[in-house]
């Protein structure tokens, strides 16, 4: 099995987590903590690199147009337009990726639906990795009792496609609100995720609208699962103009 097939290209998560192909992988945290920005950021530094990466984005959160906004903010270092009349083939990231990245904006379509167009895409050999935002969003292909089950089933159906396709899968999900810092067992209490989702990043800290330094570069508190027991913990950096994780 290939190691370190997509990188984010921030040099604490690189050292301290070795994404597989085939790897289910949670990014977890708050509401606006920067799950969906760290998202973005492993997107674009991958489409971005050498080798030439493809990413299908599936968005059961934001639009087009403004996904396409903060794409464009990581070029142009200023921050998002999103206006109404922002039109996304007017975008950067449209023409300068548009072989490589694939965006699905979507509500209502349920997670087997969406596992047959991510294994139909990596039989046409389209894609080398999926990001999806977020899980709490997503449908089950089925009814049941509780979210809980629902959210069981989502996640089983994700891993067996990650497993089926050996594409790296990535997908945010959202943190309950806690007494104490967030671990693979208490994000998801009632059923034992952690046993289906193979390596977590959780951040911990709220990211700050006050006035910063160091060019704008707060540190964040993420903590890194590996093996699901223990977690390595260590800080990223976000430029707060651009919406962009980065190395500090």
């Amino acid at each position: 099995m290939n190691t370190n097939a997509i990188t984010f290209n921030l040099y604490e998560i690189d050292k301290n987590l070795q994404v597989q192909n085939g790897d289910l992988i949670a990014i977890c945290g708050r509401p606006a903590i920067g799950k969906t920005a760290l998202a973005l950021t492993l997107i674009f530094n991958n489409l971005d690199g050498a080798d030439d990466k493809r990413c299908l984005l599936v968005s059961f959160d934001a639009g087009n147009t403004e996904l396409t906004a903060k794409f464009d903010a990581f070029f142009m270092e200023k921050k998002p337009n999103f206006n109404e009349d922002y039109l996304p083939c007017a975008g950067i990231i449209n023409w300068l990726f548009e072989e490589r990245l694939i965006i699905e904006t979507t509500v209502l379509t349920p997670v087997n639906k969406l596992c047959q167009l991510i294994k139909k895409l990596a039989k046409a050999n389209k894609i080398d990795f999926v990001v999806i935002d977020y899980l709490q969003l997503m449908i089950g292909s089925k009814k049941h009792n509780t979210h809980q089950e629902e959210i069981h089933e989502i996640v089983s159906t994700l891993k067996e496609t990650a497993k089926d396709t050996n594409l790296p899968i990535i997908i945010t999900s959202q943190v309950p609100r806690l007494n104490t810092e967030a671990t693979p067992k208490n994000i998801f209490p009632n059923n034992d995720f952690s046993s289906i989702i193979d390596k977590f990043i959780i951040l911990q800290d709220l990211i700050t609208e006050e006035p910063l330094s160091n060019s704008n570069i707060p540190p964040v508190d993420i903590d890194i699962y590996n093996n699901k027991s223990s977690a390595i913990s260590t800080q990223i950096g976000f430029n707060t103009t651009t919406f962009k994780f980065v190395n500090i």
